[in-house]
């Protein structure tokens, strides 16, 4: 499916592809639904957004908290970005493949996780002339509540008997 009207024909993409579309994420449907004054703050401060592809986020109870871990603004040093709630995210670039990645640091629950970056988009809301910058990741950067929901689904799944009545997923 093509772009919805409120993403810009203004599109930058780099190397790899995407299962989707970065405006149509479920995360970034939540900050658009439901978040809708971060999401102001967000364009009027030169925000970014790390969108996780959907396939990602499969099962996962998306929340503002997830949301605010995928916030980044620009620190004073150089390739590191805080999060909407403070937590410490570095740009990784090898110059060799000229592949980008976002390493999860200080704050987050599970140091260290790396994401790579697949593409970056710019969006523009319906009533603003200012654009947010979309940058599509392969996953999630906070690991340890999604791992947590996707290994119970996997072993509940693995196990004999199938589903439990009571598991929701």
């Amino acid at each position: 499916t093509g772009p919805g009207p409120e993403v810009s024909e203004q599109r930058q993409r780099s190397a790899g592809s995407m299962d989707d579309d970065a405006a149509a994420s479920p995360l970034f449907t939540y900050l658009r639904t439901k978040l809708p004054d971060l999401l102001e703050r967000a364009v009027s401060e030169g925000w970014k957004v790390a969108v996780p592809q959907a396939s990602s986020l499969r099962g996962a109870a998306i929340s503002q908290a997830l949301v605010e871990s995928h916030l980044l603004r620009q620190t004073a040093i150089r390739d590191e970005w805080k999060t909407a709630n403070g937590r410490t995210v570095v740009v990784v670039k090898d110059s060799g493949s000229g592949s980008v990645r976002l390493t999860a640091g200080r704050g987050f629950p599970v140091q260290g996780n790396t994401v790579s970056v697949l593409a970056e988009d710019l969006w523009y809301g319906p009533s603003s002339d200012q654009g947010l910058q979309l940058v599509s990741v392969s996953e999630p950067l906070e690991k340890d509540s999604l791992s947590t929901l996707n290994s119970y689904a996997t072993t509940v799944l693995e196990g004999e008997g199938g589903l439990p009545q009571n598991a929701y997923l």
